[in-house]
């Protein structure tokens, strides 16, 4: 067996420490920028450094909404709610070495339109998502986009009793995606689906009801315990959104909590999990001057806490989702409000409980931001070559997920494994039947900070990288 020992160079534009770097994000605007389409924009996070790096204008696409994703090709991917050659939207593509934009495919109404958030990349290295209308009922689609050929397909069409009007983006759990809808199912208050890309199986796990919470507009998240867990923007106790669970085996839905006036309304994104295990989130009306809130929740214990009543001054009407940047602080943007009126992007510290206006929009810089923020490796993707096999790995360091990405036109099977400073593993996956490109991305967010090895072994040739976790 041969080894080679990668130090790979992939960075996240930050600083020399874990405590005083400078974070780069990148974030989407819907609206404004010089053609009045909206922005992709990089800043720092401490609210400095702002730069737009394209401006989204007719036909190429044009009011961009939810978040961007890099694939396994380094480029990053998203998706317009206008433009296109059938000026019903886009799927677009952006090389942040280059700050290239290419429209990749025109939504045409018939398979598809109006696509309300991202894309998510499944171990064949296709990227999925789901478009808000279109399709055969006109209740939305599942679609996929291959980045190779930018071949894309009508995964399948909801048609109203299925469900109809996906807004959030889908999450892919072992080959099967999970999601929510809008509207549709037999309430006509949304659905749970589950939809496995391997056997193009479609199922309606759940139908959302008025007095358990209904509509749903964001994605779900998964947690430990294997329970999936959201928010329903109407419905519940008061009418005013529910925090909710589903488990997966047994089918239960739990309604955990239920939104008031007082303490929030109308959740319109999702929910986050902070490294102190804790779920936050936002409410885009409610609180004390009905201008949203920030809120946590423990699943522990089904705790619900209001941290921060969102004033007009710092920030009014969020609805995208939070992140947690490698200084421990979650970012979180408002669609108006602040110095401007028009939003602003806002850190809150988890320890301190201290929320800090960072940014303000305007129109020139792009404004309305829905979605959440995100970190791209922009240098020093390295790839291995070994057996006739190509191997990469990024980023290093680690915030919170590294993917691999196999070129394996030689090798059948592969094992995955990562083993800390002591030798200890911490993670291990064996995949027996490979495909010609196959993505894995694994989740290290609940790593200590520390060095680790990437352990990959493609029919007993072994390549090991060092990574850092910060």
């Amino acid at each position: 067996m041969k080894k080679i020992l990668l130090i790979c160079l992939c960075i996240f534009a930050i600083g020399e420490t874990a405590k005083t770097q400078n974070q780069v994000f990148w974030g989407l605007t819907p609206y404004g920028g010089q053609y009045s389409g909206g922005t992709i924009f990089t800043i720092n996070n401490n609210g400095t450094g702002f730069n737009v790096v394209h401006n989204f204008q007719s036909p190429a696409g044009y009011t961009p909404y939810g978040s961007l994703m890099q694939a396994g090709n380094g480029k990053l991917y998203g998706t317009c709610f206008n433009g296109g050659s059938f000026a019903s939207c886009t799927i677009f593509r952006f090389d942040p070495s280059t700050n290239t934009y290419t429209d990749v495919y025109d939504f045409d109404i018939t398979h598809g339109d109006f696509p309300m958030s991202g894309l998510v990349e499944a171990s064949n290295g296709k990227l999925y998502g789901a478009a808000s209308f279109g399709g055969l009922s006109f209740s939305g689609v599942i679609y996929s986009l291959d980045p190779v050929t930018n071949i894309y397909t009508d995964e399948f069409d909801l048609d109203g009793a299925t469900g109809s009007m996906p807004y959030g983006s889908p999450i892919l759990i072992n080959d099967v995606l999970y999601g929510l809808t809008t509207s549709g199912g037999v309430n006509m208050d949304g659905v749970l689906y589950s939809y496995d890309i391997s056997t193009d199986t479609y199922t309606d796990l759940y139908d959302f009801d008025l007095p358990s919470g209904s509509n749903p507009q964001g994605s779900l998240i998964r947690l430990s315990n294997g329970k999936f867990y959201g928010l329903a923007a109407n419905g519940g106790t008061n009418g005013n959104g529910v925090i909710f669970s589903f488990d997966p085996v047994t089918l239960m839905y739990s309604s955990l909590f239920s939104f008031s006036v007082s303490n929030g309304s109308t959740p319109l994104g999702s929910l986050f999990e902070a490294n102190n295990g804790l779920l936050y989130g936002t409410a885009s009306s409610g609180g004390s001057g009905n201008y949203g809130a920030l809120f946590s929740f423990n699943p522990a214990n089904n705790a619900f806490v209001k941290l921060v009543d969102f004033n007009l001054a710092n920030g009014a009407s969020p609805s995208g989702e939070l992140r947690q940047g490698s200084n421990g602080l979650l970012y979180g943007s408002t669609q108006s409000g602040g110095a401007t009126g028009s939003g602003n992007m806002y850190s809150y510290d988890i320890i301190t409980s201290t929320l800090t206006s960072l940014f303000d929009f305007n129109f020139a810089t792009g404004y309305g931001s829905t979605g959440g923020f995100s970190v791209i490796t922009t240098t020093g993707i390295e790839t291995a070559n070994t057996a006739g096999n190509s191997i990469t790995f990024y980023p290093n360091p680690i915030s919170d997920n590294v993917s691999i990405n196999l070129e394996t036109g030689n090798a059948h099977k592969a094992e995955i494994n990562i083993i800390d400073a002591t030798g200890k593993l911490m993670y291990s996956h064996t995949e027996n039947n490979l495909s010609p490109f196959y993505r894995k991305t694994i989740d290290m967010s609940k790593f200590e900070n520390g060095i680790y090895f990437l352990e990959c072994i493609l029919d007993g040739d072994k390549t090991i990288t060092k990574l850092t976790k910060q």
